[in-house]
């Protein structure tokens, strides 16, 4: 059986830690989508995400969330989070926010224990395509650098979250098709506690790598 390598490495940092129409922008300027992806025939794999799509629109609604602006709120109840934002959520992922990053995603891992992640493409001139995945555990954040071992792909979303189950969160990353076949990562990550492990694909003629999904 051929064993695939992720085309993605992965780096843990230890620190403080769909398709869908866009809705009308908000006062706060955020244009963001309620879902990612569409599962029409298993929408209980529908990952508990917001996409965003205009560079500034994640750091726009966590101001207007944090401020109790309906539209934030609004977005917030779509994907479980509580009415009234967690200081230290919003606190934690300002600290996150840099110049060079583009966050395209954030998602519920656990609403009931505070399990989140959100994915920032790194728009900074590099010889790869790099994001940043951090997550937040029990108040905790913990930031992974991802970066695809070739630029032969967009750094545009270089992950987004494919499809989740009971116990996990996919992430699908570094797509890169070919005439023959389509290599890819997948980003597993735990949603109990936002552990994640990267396992490499491959869609050929033969099939797909056991355990991936397109």
């Amino acid at each position: 059986m051929k064993i695939y390598l992720p085309l993605l490495v992965l780096t843990i940092l230890l620190g403080s830690g769909c398709s869908a129409s866009p809705f009308a922008e908000s006062p706060g300027s955020f244009t963001v989508p309620m879902k990612t992806i569409e599962l029409e025939e298993h929408p209980e794999r529908q990952p508990l995400c917001i996409r965003f799509s205009v560079e500034d629109g994640f750091s726009n609604w966590v101001e207007a969330y944090a401020a109790g602006e309906e539209d934030a709120i609004r977005y917030a109840l779509g994907v479980k989070l509580p009415e009234e934002a967690n200081p230290e959520l919003i606190a934690n992922i300002k600290t996150t926010l840099t110049e060079d990053a583009y966050v395209h995603f954030f998602c519920v891992l656990d609403e009931a224990n505070d399990v989140y992640a959100w994915a920032a493409d790194l728009t900074a001139d590099s010889d790869s395509c790099r994001a940043m995945m951090h997550t937040q555990v029990e108040g905790s954040v913990t930031s992974a650098l991802m970066e695809s071992q070739t630029a032969t792909t967009t750094c545009d979303e270089l992950c987004a979250p494919k499809y989740q189950t009971e116990e996990k969160l996919v992430w699908q990353c570094d797509v890169q098709p070919t005439d023959t076949e389509t290599k890819w990562s997948e980003l597993h990550m735990l949603r109990s506690n936002g552990e994640a492990r990267a396992f490499g694909c491959v869609e050929d003629v033969s099939g797909i790598t056991p355990g991936c999904v397109r």
